[in-house]
């Protein structure tokens, strides 16, 4: 997991967050979340798929575990971003309602999913 912060150009007009740099794989797959506070989405881990989760709306904590232990996230602007790796098991939380919108590296393929929380 790696969070970092999009590059964020604001002016009259309003704001523009780029995601451009740390893209880091060609995206197959782009999908939008929308959830109420207090649902949790996730709970599982990829062999091959990468992916970049971005919050537009709302706030969202991100747990992942590795295998290393539990670390949290907090996506709470749209110009923060987290990466993560397949291995990252990840559960996200909705703080309020929100917006997630995740770009992945791969096509949906349930074979590549791992449902069971790495122990620490």
């Amino acid at each position: 997991m790696k969070l970092f912060d999009l590059q964020h150009i604001s002016d009259m007009r309003g704001t523009l967050d780029v995601l451009e740099k740390d893209l880091t794989f060609p995206v197959e797959r782009m999908f939008i979340i929308n959830a109420s506070a207090g649902v949790e989405r996730g709970g599982h881990g990829h062999k091959k798929c990468q992916m970049i989760l971005i919050c537009p709306h709302g706030a969202v904590e991100v747990i992942v575990n590795n295998g290393s232990g539990r670390k949290s996230v907090l996506l709470d602007s749209s110009s923060k971003a987290v990466f993560l790796e397949p291995a990252d098991w990840h559960v996200m939380n909705f703080i309020e309602d929100s917006v997630l919108v995740v770009q992945a590296s791969e096509k949906y393929d349930e074979g590549d999913y791992i449902y069971n929380e790495p122990q620490s």
